[in-house]
């Protein structure tokens, strides 16, 4: 799951960092530090490509986790976070995901010696709910694209076509049979409805 995904782990703390670093990259993961909310918006900034995964504390030396997510999300929609807490609580829980966050755990959660099967399956579901909602905007802005690209290009014809039988009728109505006139009128009116369409 983590093999060879680029992870940035913030946190103050540099045990928790160093414990989450040696767990991690038993997995396979390529992992970076920050110990500040600033430092981290740099790494971030820098990223390329984004980070696969970000385990984020919610209180850092400067800005908390909650500000760090706010401003990530306003570049980055792809990468997965994961909030980290000491303090946690509902009411933190609920603001780290109106904010755009995957995933919310405390880090009593982590167990020094376990194997951490309850960790990585809480980094797996919240990977999969990130690249869920990922695949949910691109096919949105493909559908969007899709029907502005159908719009301009049934409408550049429909008008043409339009104004072809438009053009005929002006003053060659009478030269026209009635079974004529009537064809016209229904191919200007099934033009209309393609224009309108």
């Amino acid at each position: 799951m983590l093999e060879a995904k680029h992870v940035l782990l913030v946190d103050d703390s540099s045990t928790i960092r160093m414990f989450l670093r040696a767990v991690l990259t038993q997995q396979g993961a390529i992992v970076q530090e920050a110990e500040a909310g600033e430092e981290a918006m740099h790494l971030l900034q820098m990223a390329d490509p984004p980070y696969h995964l970000i385990l984020l504390d919610l209180i850092l030396p400067d800005l908390d986790g909650i500000e760090v997510l706010r401003r990530l999300r306003t570049t980055n929609e792809t990468s997965t976070v994961v909030v980290l807490t000491g303090m946690g609580g509902i009411k933190s829980a609920t603001a780290a995901v109106r904010e755009g966050a995957d995933g919310y755990m405390e880090k009593q959660d982590l167990a020094v010696g376990s194997d951490h099967t309850e960790f990585f399956y809480a980094l797996e579901q919240a990977m999969e709910h990130r690249a869920g909602l990922v695949a949910q905007r691109q096919l949105q802005q493909f559908k969007t694209d899709f029907y502005s690209m159908i719009t301009h290009d049934l409408r550049n014809p429909a008008g043409s076509t339009l104004l072809a039988l438009q053009l005929l009728t002006w003053d060659e109505v009478a030269n026209f049979t009635a079974s004529q006139q009537e064809l016209l009128s229904l191919a200007m009116q099934a033009a209309q409805q393609l224009n309108n369409l």
